[in-house]
């Protein structure tokens, strides 16, 4: 059983919610967000409650099957990617507060029993990845967007900004069972799985690094584009160019004190 967060009478969710006279009710958007927002405080301490915001940012999104829309700039802040006065906000709140509160869940329930959080890892992410399957195939509630085309690309080319139901459940079971998959190679040399570490001791650092690099990468090579099977050979290389970049700045990330800025990169 997935823990529970600890009891709080405090909850962000009820300091952020979207003033119901800026945006149009037509579709039901303010009585979903007030009627969530109502019940957050009392739902916070529930194993529910991070499934139930999930859905329900899917259920909040008004019209966005249809494609591009535009919206309210307070929208693009809390619940849809979009431009904001020459600014693009792409990741906008809500939707991505479910994912960190999933991993702030399961890092606790790693701190208290790792053996039986890396277990059932495996099990939950299997089961993420065989939801996934039917839900993407039905092609409605859970992908945003219906899938397009008739092959294995348009099949996972999930809806990402912001966070579809299938794209969290390929994503985060993969992520699962390949965190299962690791947690039982303790035995083995340290040393073969050294370089994973450093990546993943500076996962915000690397994120932001990878943007600017292979963005240079293929402005520098592949102006026009690149196939996928070409692609792999420059990614290895991006790979080594950035690996003594992110294993100085973990040696200096994990030198500050616990309560450093610098531990967010």
């Amino acid at each position: 059983m997935v823990p529970h967060f600890p009891p709080s009478r405090k909850s962000v969710l009820l300091h952020s919610s979207i003033p119901c006279d800026i945006v149009s009710s037509k579709d039901g958007f303010c009585a979903r967000q007030n009627t969530l927002v109502a019940n957050a405080e009392e739902d916070l301490t529930t194993d529910s409650f991070l499934g139930r915001w999930i859905v329900s940012t899917e259920l909040l999104l008004p019209n966005t099957r249809t494609g591009f829309v535009e919206y309210a700039p307070v929208l693009h802040l809390w619940l849809v990617p979009g431009y904001i006065r020459g600014m693009f906000a792409l990741y906008p709140v809500m939707p991505w507060l479910g994912v960190m509160g999933l991993g702030m869940a399961y890092g606790r329930w790693l701190s208290q029993d790792p053996e039986q959080a890396c277990q059932w890892g495996l099990w939950l992410g299997a089961v993420a990845i065989l939801l996934f399957i039917p839900i993407r195939l039905g092609g409605g509630f859970g992908n945003i967007r219906p899938w397009q085309g008739d092959d294995w690309i348009g099949f996972l080319n999930v809806v990402k900004y912001p966070p579809s139901i299938v794209f969290l459940l390929i994503t985060l079971g993969v992520d699962l069972l390949l965190f299962g998959w690791f947690a039982r190679l303790v035995a083995v040399p340290t040393g073969i799985l050294w370089p994973l570490v450093v990546f993943g001791r500076t996962p915000l650092f690397f994120y932001v690094a990878h943007l600017y690099l292979y963005g240079y990468m293929g402005q520098l090579i592949a102006p026009e584009g690149i196939g996928i099977q070409r692609m792999y050979p420059y990614w290895v290389v991006g790979l080594v160019v950035l690996f003594p970049l992110f294993w100085l700045y973990g040696k200096f990330k994990h030198s500050r004190s616990p309560n450093s800025l610098w531990r967010f990169l």
